[in-house]
């Protein structure tokens, strides 16, 4: 039973070396060969669509005409926020704006407390 296993392992390591060697060479029948190639199509090598580059704006001037300054320049040390004044607080509906009466504490009757 030990024979037929190490048999059988032996089998597939070999196979796998065969397979192995045989891909190897298959790849390497297969790549170009690069001294017979020269310059002629030579387009960089990779096979991929060149990126086509964007077009210019029309017109060609910089600023563009339709352009506008922002309101805050991020890089001066003022806060964004304190050009604006805040807006103010919209009154609460269920909240009088007089001031509460003072409340005094219950007072329990003797009995109750003890």
């Amino acid at each position: 039973m030990e024979t037929k296993v190490i048999v059988m392992f032996a089998i597939l390591h070999g196979s796998a070396i065969v397979l192995g060697t045989w891909l190897v060479v298959m790849l390497a029948r297969s790549a170009p060969d690069l001294a017979s190639q020269g310059s002629e199509g030579s387009d960089g090598g990779d096979g991929r669509l060149p990126i086509p580059s964007s077009p210019s704006p029309s017109g060609g001037e910089l600023p563009l005409p339709d352009s506008r300054p922002a309101r805050v320049r991020l890089r001066e040390p003022i806060q964004p926020g304190a050009l604006w004044a805040r807006p103010a607080r919209r009154p609460h509906p269920e909240i009088d704006p007089r001031p509460a009466p003072a409340k005094r504490p219950l007072r329990l009757s003797g009995a109750e407390t003890r």
